[in-house]
């Protein structure tokens, strides 16, 4: 078995260079390699009863989602209340359900997460007399404050550069909307905008500065160029 460093895979071949990034191989004594099939997990059964409970609350969330509409239909008074009761439940599956069943990279689950949140909030501000308040500080304020729990879980926890750098461009790509709604006379508050764009050309310096090759090269495998 050989392994490469660059994308940090196991690769069971003759060749001398990576198939996906082309960097050369590092050859490991057996000792050094890992099983190709793990061995058997004794908390198994503890997933299975997590996955059970999961797909109670699941169950839970549709029925309670569901008597809400129905009720917020029978006594109808202008107010689609039914809306932001259903949004709740989404939003407690997004910041607590997805950590406990862990099946998504960390930094993809917090930008679910920011996103889910904006939708929300701006769900409520549009039902509750769309004073604004979302699009104008809670849309960037929160996209800020995503962009550094990503920055920090990088230093801190050494997360792989190809998920890092993917997690960066998305995040810059998001960090410029604010300019789309200026554009259109959206938002009236800029400040809060002009600080998430400002965090959207960090992270873009960031990437050249820091990691273009790798860029280059994780773009490379991912479009199987």
């Amino acid at each position: 078995m050989k392994k490469c460093l660059e994308c940090n895979v196991w690769v069971n071949t003759n060749a001398i260079r990576c198939p996906l990034c082309g960097v050369g191989l590092n050859q490991l004594g057996q000792s050094e390699t890992t099983l190709l099939y793990p061995s058997y997990s004794k908390n198994r059964h503890g997933k299975r009863k997590m996955n059970f409970l999961a797909k109670i609350f699941f169950f839970i969330s549709i029925a309670a989602s569901l008597i809400c509409f129905f009720v917020n239909v029978l006594t109808w008074n202008g107010l689609p209340w039914s809306l932001v009761v259903a949004g709740g439940i989404i939003i407690s599956w997004l910041l607590v359900g997805l950590p406990l069943l862990k099946t998504m990279n960390l930094n993809f689950m917090l930008i679910d997460q920011m996103i889910g949140v904006q939708i929300y909030l701006y769900l409520i501000d549009r039902i509750f007399g769309n004073k604004g308040w979302s699009l104008n500080y809670v849309y960037p304020l929160l996209y800020v404050a995503v962009a550094i729990v990503i920055v920090l879980f990088v230093i801190i926890y050494r997360i792989a550069w190809h998920d890092y750098l993917i997690t960066a461009v998305i995040m810059a790509v998001i960090g410029f909307y604010p300019l789309i709604l200026i554009a259109f006379g959206v938002i009236d508050v800029l400040w809060p905008s002009y600080t998430a764009m400002m965090f959207a050309v960090l992270l873009i310096c960031g990437l050249f500065i820091f990691g273009r090759d790798k860029l280059k090269k994780e773009i490379r495998k991912r479009m199987n160029l």
